[in-house]
């Protein structure tokens, strides 16, 4: 919903693209960005960092739903992580490091919580908490 106007065989080619960049060692953004030929390089970059931030988030998410399957009864939270450098926005730098619970939302809808997010949140235990 982020990344709008792009036709069903951009979004195969960047399906492919994030999941080579997940699953090749040195295989980077830029490399993404080349295979989106149709767009301008600014454009592309923007589709690839946000793709892959949303790609990370849902793998997270997946991963956090069969945490919490497996540990009946143990409460599961989440933590918002920003990259705590100058590119960090006025939305997700507040966030940086808040702790919710496993069926709690953020602010924002996210990660991605917008385009060019490249924030992350992490699932855990919180067994003595």
């Amino acid at each position: 919903k982020l990344v709008k106007g792009i036709d069903e065989t951009t979004v195969k080619i960047l399906q492919e693209a994030v999941s080579s960049f997940i699953e090749t060692p040195g295989f980077n953004i830029g490399d993404i960005m080349e295979q989106l030929t149709e767009y301008s390089e600014k454009r592309a970059a923007t589709i690839a960092v946000t793709e892959t931030t949303r790609a990370f988030a849902e793998g997270q998410k997946e991963a956090g739903r069969i945490l919490r399957e497996e540990n009946p009864g143990v409460k599961i939270e989440k933590t918002w992580f920003t990259n705590r450098d100058d590119r960090v926005c006025d939305i997700c730098g507040p966030l940086d490091g808040e702790s919710v619970d496993y069926d709690a939302t953020f602010p924002e809808d996210g990660p991605p919580a917008h385009v060019n997010c490249r924030c992350w949140i992490e699932y855990n235990t919180r067994i003595n908490g």
